[in-house]
């Protein structure tokens, strides 16, 4: 980006990839790699802007392009990794140069007999409707948002409809999500560089009946349980960062969604409270 300042003219420069990355280059858990196992529903990739969301989408969409003969068509403003030729055949579009806007490109692209869709960013009300349709009518749908978490991802994805229509927005929502990962970047405990701290979310009926009910405040709850079926917590992730020795204790908890949490799973002894027996004597060992 080149911009005119007071001194003259400013540059914002990013290194791109010369080939899309690996999740294991990224260091992101092999779990994330599930959901290109699906055939049809909506996947979101979320996160603050600037902390990896285009390039963890690009190694999604590498797995994609390996394993299967398939259509994939992306939409990028603008395209920041090109895909080589492997198994699939990857049309990349970009937003200015090929097509006038995310929603153009992506009704012309239900016409073009995609298996999977890729949205650069998920920016109004009219590509999220077009998103989620073609998301309920058989094709995989890959996209990113900037939201800082799963639950504020839920919420802005409704938010952008008027209120008469959010109560079928969630139902199709609910019924159309598959997965959102939410990624953050950090500063290591070496200062040589940045580690991710993920938040996985995995659709499955009870999330649909949370957000079709509008009852996310549960969704806590759920990412407990859903740990037996793929879920990672934010604060999960922190806490093998730690204790791998890539994050450090004070960087995690100031990103952990319960700094009480995090600090449990990583002092479990002096977090337990001390027994206590009558009158609030401390039993004895």
């Amino acid at each position: 980006n080149i911009s005119r300042q007071q001194g003259g003219l400013k540059g914002a420069f990013r290194l791109m990839m010369p080939r899309p990355p690996t999740l294991a280059e990224l260091g992101l858990p092999a779990a994330i790699a599930k959901v290109t196992e699906h055939h049809q529903g909506l996947v979101v990739i979320a996160g603050p802007s600037g902390h990896g969301k285009t390039t963890t989408l690009a190694a999604l969409v590498d797995l994609l392009n390996r394993a299967d003969p398939i259509h994939i068509l992306t939409i990028e403003d603008p395209v920041e990794i090109v895909h080589p030729k492997h198994a699939a055949v990857v049309s990349q579009r970009e937003v200015g140069r090929h097509t006038t806007s995310f929603a153009a490109a992506l009704k012309a692209s239900l016409r073009e007999d995609p298996d999977v869709i890729v949205i650069g960013e998920l920016r109004d009300r009219e590509t999220v409707e077009i998103a989620l349709t073609a998301a309920e009518t058989g094709h995989l749908v890959l996209a990113t948002m900037s939201t800082p978490s799963a639950a504020k991802t839920i919420d802005r994805l409704i938010d952008m409809f008027p209120p008469a229509d959010q109560s079928q927005v969630r139902a199709s929502l609910g019924a159309a999500l598959k997965a959102i990962v939410a990624q953050r970047l950090l500063p290591n405990a070496q200062g040589t560089g940045v580690v991710a701290a993920v938040e996985l979310l995995v659709g499955m009926l009870a999330l649909a009946n949370m957000i079709r009910d509008n009852k996310l405040f549960q969704l806590p709850n759920l990412m407990v349980r859903g740990k037996a079926f793929g879920m990672i917590r934010l604060d999960d992730s922190l806490a093998e960062h730690v204790r791998a020795g890539k994050l450090s204790e004070e960087v995690a908890l100031q990103h952990a969604d319960s700094r009480k949490e995090l600090l449990a799973a990583l002092h479990p002894v002096a977090a337990e409270p001390a027994r206590r027996g009558l009158f609030g004597r401390k039993d004895r060992e």
